[in-house]
């Protein structure tokens, strides 16, 4: 798969949440965009995702799910919440270009199941983000209705 273009990444010239997400992902490979994830401690890059448009969020979307998948995302609790809110929005809320993002549908949910299933590695304080089983659980039924 090629890089994402810039239009690809911002779809919506002058956007400037869109610009900020091309001046940062623009020309990075995944192993580039992983570790962006790494190295955020602010969360600005699940704020990136959020306003990029369907071709350059299904690509950099890869990066997300092998940043949950690394060793070094233990106890991200921040990460686990916040991509968990993005899902929604993307997936459940019926986002404008969620038709066009289903062909990531197999990476969202390899996401949901790892994050379910190794919930305990993240560290997730219910005080602070709630129980995410349940959001997680209906973003999975969402999903896997879709693969029919």
């Amino acid at each position: 798969m090629n890089l994402p273009t810039e239009h690809d990444i911002n779809p919506i010239p002058g956007d400037p949440d869109g610009e900020d997400a091309v001046k940062m992902f623009l020309g990075k490979s995944l192993d580039e965009a992983e570790k962006l994830f790494l190295e955020d401690t602010g969360l600005s890059r699940i704020e990136d995702l959020s306003w990029m448009g369907p071709v350059g969020f299904m690509f950099y979307f890869q990066a997300a799910l092998r940043y949950l998948k690394n060793p070094m995302s233990a106890k991200d609790s921040c990460f686990a919440s916040s991509m968990t809110r993005l899902l929604e929005s993307r997936v459940i809320e019926q986002h404008e270009d969620y038709d066009q993002i289903k062909k990531a549908r197999a990476n969202m949910l390899e996401f949901c199941q790892h994050l379910m299933n190794n919930y305990d590695f993240y560290d997730i304080d219910p005080d602070i983000y709630g129980d995410l089983r349940p959001r997680l659980k209906k973003l999975l039924e969402k999903l896997k209705a879709e693969e029919s």
